[in-house]
């Protein structure tokens, strides 16, 4: 569909169905770890908890199931998801195996 002037206003929208689609087009060809289903919101709030112990704290994180970490993990997925009480140690167990190079929120 080639977009002319007439549909500009429309440009946005279908610049954004793009985004979408590349997004989709990636997830359905990236590796995913073998056993339980894996949850991309579970991994980002372990990912998200993980990189604000890191800038808020000078403590180191512990693999505690009852620590700090993980239940900032729990929190921030209870807040984006709306459900308590899920257990997020297998994500955030990967995430400090396999810790992000950069820390900062930009």
């Amino acid at each position: 569909m080639h977009i002319d002037a007439t549909y500009l206003p429309l440009q946005p929208w279908r610049l954004a169905r793009l985004r979408y689609k590349r997004f989709l087009a990636e997830a359905a060809v990236e590796r995913l770890p073998p056993g339980p289903e894996f949850d991309r919101a579970q991994r980002h709030c372990a990912l998200l908890a993980y990189r604000l112990m890191r800038r808020f704290s000078e403590r180191p994180i512990a693999r505690s199931v009852t620590g700090p970490f993980y239940n900032t993990a729990s929190l921030l997925y209870e807040a984006l998801v709306g459900r308590p009480d899920v257990d997020l140690h297998r994500h955030c167990n990967w995430v400090l195996d396999h810790p992000p190079e950069h820390i900062d929120f930009d």
